[in-house]
């Protein structure tokens, strides 16, 4: 059948270039057949995926577009200047060269300010994101809307934002500096307008909230905010970490607002102020808000455990994040971000474990004195388990103590969940958000997939699996799962699911157990893959992202898969490297 289709191309080739037939090799037919296959491959990713206008380029030509208008705005135009019922309106060109500079600079970060103080928060509306990607129109790709805001914010708020602003606040000491102009400290009334502007009379004039605003502008910006985003107090404590970044951003938003040399920054950067706080408040409190109830529980070893809840949102897609918090936590408790999914089973590897694992939970009930009693909890299991509505699958890695948390003799917020949570046990449920991910529904019918999931990131491809299993998702090209882990327990929970026969035929899987296996232990060993070279376990051994994305590209030759990531984020520079290299589209997005 494959020659008989590839003699077709070839004829087909040949009526449309019959006097090129004396030149064509024996191989040609084929070679033919294979080109239109790969034409027509285009054609489909194509109508898929690329006419639809990429949100990365659109929220960056928007940033560089506004920014620039709004610069040259400043220069040509100056529609509404800044310092109109202040002082008189300021030349741009000054007796000095500093005083010269000083207004060039000045008035270009000024502008530039105004916009990122507005790209910052309007970045940080996860409500308004949300609802971007879900509503956006059919021509837009925005699937990695969120991912792009995210990266928006961090450039902006760790780079750019810093230069600009420290560029705008200490140029005002060029002039004296460098022309050695006399300073004269004005006795303004501190929330007044300036009654003289910075150049007057052959001298340079300073209010003490001038003074006040650089000194707390380079602490905020240069100390406060990198302190509040530093890695190793976001990952231990992140609700301390985040009341620390909103409340260094608001108090630096205040002084911007009511400075007098900031000018327009209280009409134009209000709106969008706004715009957070009411987002920040409907994310909080009622925002896609859900109770649900623990219905089982299943602990694969001391670093990973799984959590099934019901009932589940409905309008699921995949690579969905929802955010959990437990209602033994408090009103004001931080919600927690999971790689979570959703399935119509509770799979488990065996019964005995499951039995085990309920077993430990009756005594943790029992320990903690939890409202709900036991038989409640076992009848609400049971209805959960009898009854067909999907489950929330949440896959949690239980964070080890620190030494600042040994020191403080307390645990982290999953080591206590996984103590303290039993059957029945009340839970709120946040989501679900959209993520880059959900192109996965479109791209799996237009070429080849290379899935790869460290640890729980594995959790967008347990939801692909319930899609496969129950037919709702039907693959045109074998879809690549590439899985790490460095727990035994998780790889063979993992493998279990995607070793079934219906995804078998659709299916590639490569799984890595980083962590180290008993002298003399094999493979099978570990866990009985499936009698096929396209499922493979490798043991003691790291994702090489180089090796393994060339060997699936060489496999892929007529279409390029695209690449999906989930996992840590140092590791996932490496992965997109990779992905570069070869030419492969590569998705990610931090949680």
């Amino acid at each position: 059948q494959g020659g008989g289709g590839g003699g077709g191309g070839g004829g087909g080739g040949h009526h449309h270039n019959h006097h090129k037939a004396a030149r064509l090799a024996p191989g040609a037919p084929a070679n033919k057949a294979r080109d239109a296959a790969r034409q027509t491959e285009r054609h489909v990713e194509g109508q898929a995926v690329r006419r639809r206008l990429n949100s990365k380029w659109l929220l960056w030509g928007v940033y560089m577009g506004v920014t620039v208008l709004a610069v040259i705005e400043r220069y040509a135009l100056d529609l509404w200047p800044g310092n109109v019922g202040c002082c008189p309106r300021v030349p741009l060109v000054a007796p000095y060269v500093s005083i010269t500079v000083f207004n060039v600079v000045m008035r270009a970060t000024g502008r530039i300010c105004i916009l990122q103080v507005i790209f910052l928060f309007l970045t940080q509306a996860r409500v308004t994101i949300n609802a971007m990607i879900e509503w956006s129109p059919r021509f837009i790709d925005a699937f990695d809307l969120k991912a792009q805001m995210q990266i928006c914010h961090e450039v902006t708020g760790m780079w750019l934002m810093p230069v600009v602003m420290i560029v705008h606040v200490w140029g005002l000491f060029a002039p004296p500096l460098f022309d050695s102009l006399p300073l004269d400290l004005v006795s303004d009334c501190f929330f007044c307008g300036r009654s003289v502007g910075f150049f007057a009379q052959d001298a340079w004039h300073f209010k003490w909230e001038d003074v006040w605003r650089v000194g707390f502008t380079t602490v905020v910006l240069l100390l406060w905010m990198p302190l509040s985003v530093w890695w190793r107090l976001r990952e231990r404590f992140y609700g301390l970490s985040l009341a620390l970044h909103i409340a260094g951003a608001l108090f630096w938003l205040f002084i911007l607002l009511k400075s007098t040399a900031a000018a327009h920054a209280d009409v134009f950067c209000t709106p969008f102020v706004l715009l957070w706080m009411f987002d920040r408040t409907a994310w909080t409190w009622w925002y896609r808000r859900k109770k649900v109830t623990l219905v089982d529980k299943l602990v694969l070893d001391d670093r990973y455990m799984l959590l099934f809840l019901k009932p589940a949102p409905p309008a699921r897609r995949i690579g969905d994040v929802y955010y959990l918090k437990a209602d033994s936590d408090g009103a004001f408790s931080t919600r927690h971000a999971f790689a979570t999914y959703t399935t119509t089973e509770a799979f488990v590897p065996d019964e005995e474990w499951k039995r085990r694992s309920l077993a430990r939970m009756r005594k943790t009930m029992a320990a903690y004195a939890l409202a709900t009693n036991e038989d409640e909890a076992r009848r609400a299991f049971e209805g959960a388990e009898n009854d067909d509505e999907p489950w929330v699958g949440a896959l949690v890695r239980v964070m080890p103590k620190s030494r600042m948390l040994k020191c403080l003799k307390t645990d982290s917020w999953t080591a206590r969940q996984q103590r303290r949570l039993a059957l029945g046990s009340p839970m709120t449920m946040y989501g679900p958000y959209r993520t880059p991910y959900a192109r996965i529904n479109h791209d799996v019918r237009a070429r080849p997939l290379v899935l790869i999931g460290l640890g729980t990131g594995v959790g967008y491809m347990l939801t692909l699996h319930d899609d496969l299993r129950t037919k709702q998702l039907v693959a045109a090209h074998p879809i690549h799962l590439v899985f790490s882990s460095n727990s035994l327990p998780l790889l063979r929970f993992v493998c279990g699911l995607f070793c079934q026969e219906p995804l078998v035929r659709q299916v590639r899987l490569t799984a890595y157990l980083s962590q180290d296996v008993p002298d003399g232990a094999g493979a099978d060993d570990v866990f009985a893959m499936p009698n096929d070279a396209n499922y493979r376990l490798l043991l003691n051994r790291r994702i090489n992202f180089f090796d393994e994305l060339q060997r699936i590209a060489d496999q892929c030759a007529t279409v390029k898969p695209a690449v999906y990531y989930s996992g840590a984020n140092y590791v996932g520079i490496i992965a997109r490297r990779a992905a570069r290299k070869y030419g492969l589209p590569f998705s990610y997005t931090p949680y």
